[in-house]
């Protein structure tokens, strides 16, 4: 495995986690939401909220499409394996996840 495609795989395995991080901050919100909590620590909770949902619909989806653009290009110029692949449908589905859930939230916060 060439050192380019090694810092690829860091790269995607990167976003692929700050994803998880996200979608854990909103089923953490989901879940509080449907207890009815009542807390101060909502403001803290509102700030990660905002920047997740900042990174799920302007940031990560550059870096991801970067990031497959650098696969494809790293595929034909110097035969990257298919590997890979699986990290860029994982990130894909976890961004596709993070964007509903943040649609669930606001639909949830418009109802109270």
């Amino acid at each position: 495995m060439r050192l380019s495609e090694k810092s690829f795989r860091g790269a995607a395995t990167g976003l692929w986690l700050l994803n998880s991080a996200v979608l854990t901050v909103e089923i953490l919100g989901l879940i509080g939401f449907a207890l009815h909590l009542k807390s101060g620590l909502w403001e803290i909770w509102n700030l990660f909220f905002l920047m997740g949902t900042i990174g799920v619909f302007k940031v990560f989806p550059i870096i991801g499409i970067g990031l497959f653009v650098w696969w494809k290009v790293g595929q034909h110029r110097f035969a990257y394996s298919a590997t890979s692949w699986p990290i860029i449908v994982k990130y894909s589905s976890i961004n596709t996840l993070c964007v509903s859930l943040y649609f669930l939230v606001e639909w949830i916060t418009t109802k109270m």
